[in-house]
């Protein structure tokens, strides 16, 4: 039953930086193309049309609605899985989204719900290298490698409030070849404003972007909890959910199917299913590692993207370049 997955030769495009408990996505139009529609899950800074129609995880036409707190104990209510008992190797949907449910929880208990720490994520992203021309609707056209890089450090620091609403927040994409801050934003007033782009003359609806709620103000691993519990609901005949053990490492799968083969910006080749992998420390619950692969009707797979958490943790004052610019822009 146990399913390994062999990486193939990256050939995809993709722009969609993602977790780090927050999420804000530039939807510019970009030459002719649709944008795919996103999940709240995939979080960070700006996105244009055409890389975003790359197929991610989830279909183009099946409707993203997150699921509530009620539906997902619908599938975990009579699970209480600990670390000791995650499952060695199941392709019961329930069993897996029961322990994602309880390492989402165990990961909540790092929140800080005090406004004197910052709560930190730190990723390091990599896809391929994508080359196009972002246009916004006010006129201005920028090269995509200005603002998205193939190999980036993300980071997002949140403050809460007692009642465990996001009260601040930063977020920064850094090249991760130079550390050069690639673009940078912050929540004021309920919206995100991406000052990278304003300063570069965009039109204030592609730099400002509402916050809604507290859409944004999870942990990852509550973000993909939610994110595999609506698609699991919403075509549990085209998702398949199936974890195990190994190395140390608590391994879960969703492998999306669609209902005929998709043609996206890139690869060239038609997609017949898209596959999350999402890794665990199997001893202390700390995400590691979220993959993205595409089958391909070739029969081969192809890497889409990965990312690796590199840090998760409080810390009490903002890097000083951060804080620099945080401070020099609150105003603005």
């Amino acid at each position: 039953m146990q399913r390994k997955i062999g990486y193939g030769l990256v050939g995809a495009s993709l722009a969609v930086l993602f977790f780090g408990g927050v999420g804000l996505i530039w939807q510019a139009s970009v030459q002719a193309t649709e944008p795919m529609q996103m999940s709240d899950t995939f979080s960070v800074l700006l996105i244009g049309d055409e890389l975003a129609e790359q197929e991610v995880f989830l279909a183009t036409n099946l409707p993203l609605v997150s699921a509530s707190a009620e539906e997902e104990s619908q599938f975990v209510d009579e699970q209480n899985p600990t670390l000791s008992t995650l499952p060695q190797d199941t392709d019961d949907a329930r069993l897996v989204l029961a322990a994602l449910q309880f390492l989402a929880d165990q990961e909540q208990t790092k929140i800080p719900f005090t406004n004197a720490e910052w709560h930190h994520v730190e990723w390091s992203t990599w896809w391929p290298p994508v080359s196009s021309v972002m246009n916004s609707g006010a006129g201005i056209q920028v090269e995509s490698e200005k603002l998205i890089v193939a190999d980036s450090n993300d980071s997002t620091f949140l403050r809460y409030g007692p009642n465990g609403e996001v009260v601040e927040a930063v977020s920064v994409y850094r090249d991760a070849a130079t550390n050069e801050i690639r673009q940078f934003a912050f929540l004021k007033d309920g919206s995100w404003v991406n000052v990278t782009l304003r300063d570069m003359g965009f039109a204030s609806n592609e730099f400002v972007i509402p916050m809604n709620g507290n859409d944004f103000g999870q942990f990852p691993t509550a973000n993909l909890l939610q994110e595999l519990t609506a698609l699991f609901q919403q075509a549990p005949k085209q998702t398949q959910l199936w974890a195990y053990q190994q190395d140390d490492q608590f391994v879960i799968h969703q492998l999306f199917t669609y209902d005929a083969p998709q043609q996206f910006a890139q690869p060239a080749d038609l997609v017949l299913a898209s596959e999350k992998i999402i890794i665990f420390d199997a001893k202390t619950g700390q995400l590691l590692e979220v993959q993205g692969l595409s089958h391909l009707e070739n029969g081969s797979l192809e890497l889409i993207y990965r990312t690796i958490l590199l840090q998760q943790h409080t810390i009490v004052v903002l890097p000083n370049d951060v804080n620099v610019l945080y401070e020099a822009n609150q105003d603005k």
